[in-house]
């Protein structure tokens, strides 16, 4: 009997170990960054971003914007999600949940890490509030 219980305990933790590293959403924002910086379509990319952040942040986003849209090289061919972090974020029940998403990206020209950090709450917020990416130098 106890091997039973181990077996299906074993089952269970393998069966979750698959989908740590699943966020249909960080995927889906992912994919709609590098097409629209492949497109150098700035308005749909800004669009992406937690208003909030875009109007309290000093960042110059059409600046930075067109920084990652002249250092970002090809249309995407491939991802793997490479890690996630999960944070909840409560202050006066106001509970915003903010998801860091890591990512190996394959375009036609480079190989790169990408950092998307998306918040949501309860109320229905779901936007990026980061999106940082480097040149992946390994082989």
């Amino acid at each position: 009997m106890s091997l039973t219980i181990i077996i299906i305990m074993i089952g269970a933790l393998s069966g979750c170990g698959a989908n740590l590293l699943k966020d249909e959403k960080c995927d889906a924002y992912l994919e709609q960054s590098i097409e629209a910086i492949a497109g150098k379509d700035k308005e749909t990319f800004q669009g992406l971003f937690w208003k909030e952040i875009m109007e309290s942040s000093e960042t110059d986003w059409d600046e930075a914007t067109n920084d990652v849209m002249e250092n970002w090289k090809g249309s995407l061919e491939s991802y793997e999600m490479t890690g996630k972090n999960v944070n909840v974020n409560s202050k006066n029940f106001n509970t915003k949940t903010y998801v860091q998403c890591t990512y190996r990206v394959v375009t036609t020209e480079e190989t790169y890490n990408v950092v998307i950090v998306r918040v949501e709450d309860k109320e229905g917020l779901d936007a990026i509030s980061r999106f940082y990416f480097e040149k992946n130098y390994e082989k």
